[in-house]
């Protein structure tokens, strides 16, 4: 049923709840992984910086730090026998999560998420994971 999982990270307690499942389903299913971190550039858009015009250095920088955390991350991948498909992007989380899942036709994405509490928050903010569920084209598990 599903070939193709892609794991969406910013490596918090979260995502290791997520990471563990996606270990046991991608070895229980002998699935392919991809493991996807999005560096968010959204929050210079707000503040109306344009990240294409952010010097490469710096942008180096950005990824030799994520390649360092996924290189700790992917450890317990490998604990596994497991060997998924790293990727990095800048952006919009949830847009590149779901542009991403379509790209490597992924059947279905999982996600970490925090929670929140009380109803009127649940219907006025919403996370990236439901943002991801509500436009995604695959299955989504949310790992809460």
């Amino acid at each position: 049923m599903f070939k193709t999982i892609l794991l969406a990270t910013k490596f918090s307690p979260k995502a290791g709840l997520a990471r563990e499942v996606a270990i046991e389903l991608a070895t229980a299913l002998r699935a392919q992984l991809h493991i996807l971190a999005v560096y968010d550039s959204s929050s210079m858009d707000k503040a109306h910086v344009d990240f294409a015009s952010i010097p490469e250095e710096l942008k180096a920088r950005v990824r030799e730090n994520l390649d360092a955390t996924f290189k700790d991350y992917l450890a317990e991948f490998e604990k596994h026998g497991l060997q998924p498909v790293k990727i990095v992007k800048f952006g919009n989380p949830e847009t590149e999560i779901v542009a991403t899942a379509g790209e490597i036709q992924a059947d279905l994405i999982i996600i970490g998420s925090g929670t929140r509490k009380g109803v009127l928050l649940d219907r006025f903010l919403q996370n990236v994971a439901d943002k991801v569920r509500k436009h995604a084209s695959c299955h989504v598990l949310t790992i809460v």
